[in-house]
């Protein structure tokens, strides 16, 4: 469920994405806001759903996630900003200690790549508290606030191509 839903989420979001226009700023509200509709329609059902690890519900919320994340990679590739890889960690890892200007002080490549590495970390140590000390529900919660931030923030984004 969760890969073929990414695989879906990506080419369904990446084609529109061509079409669209990949760095038109609509696009990148519209598939950001369906991202995070994906997202909320996955807390709805773990909230209105007695929280399991199987079944329709749980198969639900992965199938909402996935595709809502194929598609967050599919509008990354589309900005391309290659810089921030949106789907694999390692691979960024990898891209900061290759990184033939690692030691130069001024390298807006490799500051990109840290940042974000560094974003990935801290929120993976956030959401696995959240989701420890508080609940699944709790994480996927801040988890919808923080695409819906994103999403807003193409708003007032005046630097994306028209």
């Amino acid at each position: 469920m969760s890969l073929g839903m990414f695989i879906a989420g990506g080419l369904i979001m990446g084609q529109l994405g061509n079409i669209f226009g990949g760095r038109r700023r609509i696009w990148l509200l519209l598939s950001s806001f369906i991202q995070t509709a994906l997202v909320f329609a996955g807390l709805i059902i773990q909230c209105t759903v007695p929280v399991r690890q199987d079944g329709p519900a749980a198969l639900g919320v992965i199938a909402c996630l996935a595709f809502s994340s194929g598609g967050q990679v599919a509008m990354g590739r589309g900005l391309k900003i290659t810089e921030i890889t949106t789907a694999m960690a390692t691979a960024a890892y990898v891209d900061v200690v290759v990184d033939t200007g690692l030691l130069l002080r001024n390298n807006r490549t490799r500051n990109r790549r840290v940042l974000f590495v560094v974003t990935i970390a801290v929120g993976c140590f956030v959401g696995a508290f959240a989701e420890r000390e508080i609940s699944s529900t709790f994480a996927l919660l801040w988890c919808a606030v923080g695409k819906t931030v994103v999403t807003l923030s193409f708003l007032f984004n005046r630097r994306i191509e028209k």
